[in-house]
C-alpha cells in the first residue's frame, strides 16, 4: 500500500495516482469503521434478544406455577 510513495518519488506515478491511493485508503477506513459499528450493534441486539427470551420464559413459568 505504501509503495505508491516510492513510485511517486522515483517519478513513476503522478499526483492523481497519489490522490486516488489516498481516497482509496480513506474509503477503506470508513468501510472498516462501519463494519465495526455494525458488528457491535449486532452483538448488542443478540444480547438483548437473549435477555428478553429469558424474561419471557421465566414469566411463562411463573404463570404456570400461579395458575
Amino acid at each position: 500500500m505504501l509503495s505508491f510513495i516510492a513510485d511517486f518519488k522515483m517519478g513513476k506515478k503522478g499526483t492523481s495516482y497519489i490522490e486516488d491511493a489516498h481516497q482509496l485508503r480513506l474509503l477503506y477506513n470508513r468501510y472498516s469503521q462501519w463494519r465495526f459499528a455494525n458488528a457491535r450493534a449486532e452483538a448488542v441486539l443478540y444480547l438483548q434478544n437473549a435477555i428478553v427470551e429469558v424474561l419471557i420464559t421465566t414469566a411463562l413459568h411463573m404463570m404456570d406455577y400461579i395458575l
